[in-house]
């Protein structure tokens, strides 16, 4: 497909996207033309000698990492739902990686 084809195809998924939708692509875009940019330049794929594959696994490690310390930091370093009750509760990490807050009354 060439770029004037490309372009009508994006405009017209813009087009019917809702307000989240486009936050969102714009989320990605704005980071990939500018962070991107800056530090690898233009994206050409025909002489980028980068292994994909080998970066793709890389930052897909470095997420996990950021999830779970955002999961353990939430579930352990962030004030709790009812903080001000007499009994404090428990916190601890269910199967999903959310939080679960239990008290010594129940």
């Amino acid at each position: 497909m060439n770029r004037h084809a490309l372009m009508g195809e994006l405009r017209g998924l813009i087009e019917c996207a809702t307000d989240d939708e486009l936050r969102v692509v714009h989320t990605i875009v704005s980071r990939f033309m500018g962070l991107g940019r800056r530090n690898y330049g233009p994206l050409n794929l025909a002489t980028d000698k980068r292994d994909f594959a080998k970066e793709m696994s890389e930052e897909a490690i470095d997420a996990l990492i950021y999830w779970a310390a955002e999961v353990v930091q939430r579930a352990f370093y962030s004030t709790p739902p009812d903080a001000g009750s007499a009994s404090p509760p428990q916190r601890a990490l269910d199967s999903h990686g959310g939080v679960t807050f239990s008290t010594e009354e129940e």
